[in-house]
């Protein structure tokens, strides 16, 4: 009498069908899940309990796989490098745009208030004349001048 051939407690298919980079970026722990909760659906009705499934050692990707892999998160690496070379280049620049915007507010700002210091100082001089004689009064040397044009008169000296 011939036995039957023995059926395999868990369809290896669906290993076969996951994405290499699925079970490289964490499936490996969802496939363990799903055959974990295969073989309880198998075994638990002929009284084997499955407590908890691990994994003997990683999975041995071919070299070829390997090397893809790598590429791939070499290339991430380096585009994510680029984009926060990027980010860092318009931080920079509008870092520079705001201080150039500062530093002309700063100047109008100044050349306003030295317009109205003018302004008021020119208004005072001519409500009040003798604020300017009294200028020159003080910044005078005390020197006569030694030329002076026929019917001058000499500075601060007024006849009448």
């Amino acid at each position: 009498m011939q036995q039957p051939a023995p059926q395999p407690l868990i369809s290896l298919c669906d290993a076969a069908q996951k994405a290499i980079n699925a079970l490289a970026a964490g499936g490996k722990t969802k496939l363990l899940d799903e055959v974990t909760q295969d073989l309880k659906a198998k075994l638990d009705p002929i009284g084997i309990k499955i407590v908890k499934l691990s994994w003997v050692s990683d999975l041995d990707y071919p070299a070829k796989v390997k090397e893809s892999i790598n590429a791939k998160i070499e290339a991430t690496q380096r585009a994510l490098l680029r984009e926060n070379e990027i980010a860092q280049s318009k931080a920079e620049a509008q870092k520079s745009i705001e201080q150039a915007r500062g530093e002309a507010q700063s100047t109008m700002l100044r050349a306003k208030a030295e317009a109205d210091a003018i302004t008021l100082r020119g208004q005072a001089l001519r409500s009040n004349p003798e604020v300017l004689q009294l200028e020159a009064i003080n910044k005078w040397n005390g020197t006569l001048p030694q030329y002076m044009a026929n019917g001058s008169t000499p500075p601060f000296v007024q006849i009448k």
